[in-house]
């Protein structure tokens, strides 16, 4: 565990970075994200630790954030395919990197600041950030600290030697007022409601159908969901640094979820998991079987059976977490902008991030990134 003294004007905050939170502090955040990111936290591996750092002033509590430190990664992986490589060949061990990161990836990709606040400090919610800040800079071995945000929420952009760009939005299907599949389908477009029907006609014509299940999953269906988690990581163009914990077996049997699984005949050609937070239903996990689920339009027909479950429930919206894929941008009725801040330690790492990665970090959406409809 880390201590550190922050100061917060008049005020004196000690930052406490600890392993887990207690049963205490979770009652007291009562946020189902949180919870999901304490389940990954007992699988955190060498390379991927995560952690919490806890803020309190005189014994009382401000706020907490979770953090991951990812230890001498490479961090060319995360470019476009063209300069991955070559990029990474000039730098050479100088590409990889220990940092923190601080964002929502093991909070369900929640479009909310990973900074949880007592709403009696939310007025200086600046001050309490940059404390934290100090204090991740002040940690030994710490080359680089990333930060995500909703885009016009962060303090940062005041912070020297932050840089700030767009962030792959994050994709929301809004059913708020929808009584039904039928009445969401009536506020879409004509083109959206004529693919959908055509994309159930394709599902129907496979054998698929859908089922509802809750965590845990027996044996069989656990191994064929975990083998679709397999092949969709291994198709994705996009590197996840932190995918040995995010996708760890264990953690995902183990993980608390509900699941919508497409079924032709007893194989699993796909599946979507989800927890519920607040108003709103957030993707945790998908995976699919290409040979089947392509032709069968599985990922529509999930998606959309997703939304008929979430409107039963009572729920606002649906969260299909980053957009990374064109499918899933005309699944969404609106994009949530985020925005990323990056500190390096060292001039020469500054430049080169300037010069490089903020230009040509990998991102799906190279568009408008305000929030607005699909």
């Amino acid at each position: 565990m880390n201590r550190d003294q922050g100061e917060l004007g008049d005020w004196q905050l000690e930052i406490e970075q600890i392993p887990s939170l207690s049963p205490e502090d979770l009652s007291r955040l009562n946020r189902p994200t949180v919870d999901n990111f304490q389940h990954f936290a007992a699988f955190s591996s060498p390379a991927t630790e995560l952690s919490y750092l806890r803020i309190t002033r005189q014994g009382s509590w401000v706020g907490m954030v979770p953090v991951v430190r990812l230890s001498k990664r490479k961090s060319t992986d995360l470019l476009t395919p063209r300069l991955r490589w070559w990029l990474g060949m000039l730098l050479g061990p100088l590409a990889r990197k220990t940092s923190y990161l601080l964002d929502t990836a093991f909070l369900a990709y929640e479009h909310a600041s990973p900074f949880a606040i007592a709403s009696e400090y939310a007025p200086r919610r600046a001050e309490v950030v940059a404390a934290v800040v100090r204090h991740l800079k002040a940690q030994r071995g710490i080359e680089s600290i990333w930060i995500s945000e909703p885009t016009g929420v962060s303090p940062l952009d005041a912070e020297k030697n932050f840089d700030a760009f767009p962030m792959i939005p994050l994709v929301h299907i809004r059913i708020a007022g929808c009584g039904s599949l039928n009445r969401f389908l009536e506020t879409t477009t004509k083109k959206r409601r004529r693919n959908w029907r055509q994309q159930r006609m394709d599902y129907d014509r496979a054998g698929a159908v859908t089922e509802l299940l809750t965590s845990p999953f027996n044996g069989q269906v656990l191994a064929s969901m975990q083998e679709c988690l397999r092949a969709s990581a291994a198709r994705s163009a996009f590197f996840v640094p932190y995918n040995d914990v995010l996708t760890d077996p264990q953690a995902f049997a183990t993980q608390s979820q509900v699941a919508l699984i497409s079924r032709v005949g007893d194989r699993v050609i796909g599946f979507m998991t989800f927890i519920t937070s607040g108003q709103g239903m957030l993707q945790t996990h998908g995976g699919f079987d290409y040979d089947l689920s392509l032709k069968s339009k599985a990922y529509h027909n999930l998606t959309y059976d997703a939304v008929a479950y979430a409107i039963q429930q009572g729920l606002d919206w649906v969260s299909l977490g980053p957009l990374n894929n064109e499918t899933k941008r005309r699944l969404g009725t609106h994009l949530l902008p985020m925005t990323a801040y990056l500190w390096n330690r060292y001039p020469l790492d500054r430049w080169v991030a300037r010069q490089w990665f903020i230009k040509n970090f990998q991102t799906y959406w190279a568009g408008d990134t305000s929030d607005h409809p699909v």
